[in-house]
């Protein structure tokens, strides 16, 4: 994509949380090739939300893990993780 790297930190994950999947392989590049932990978390976070989501957000991090900061790492990981024990949690009910 050629949007200036803030536009893309916060229109991916819209698109993503919008069911957007044409956007999918330009985000999917945006995360791999961009580094910055502050531009890049919030999309996985996103990613992350729903099991299909999630899986994209395993394999793509999976491709471009070695680019990144161990700091970068390890927030993508938990941004993750913490989805997954989420989607986990069984979902109160209230009367």
């Amino acid at each position: 994509s050629n949007y200036p790297v803030e536009v893309a930190e916060r229109w991916y994950p819209l698109a993503i949380r919008s069911g957007y999947t044409k956007a999918r392989p330009a985000l999917v590049a945006f995360v791999q090739r961009t580094g910055r932990r502050k531009l890049i978390i919030p999309i996985y976070r996103a990613l992350a939300e729903t099991p299909e989501g999630r899986r994209l957000a395993e394999r793509t991090f999976a491709k471009a893990r070695a680019g990144y900061h161990p700091l970068t790492i390890s927030g993508i990981r938990s941004a993750i993780d913490d989805a997954a024990k989420q989607a986990r949690k069984p979902k109160s009910r209230t009367p």
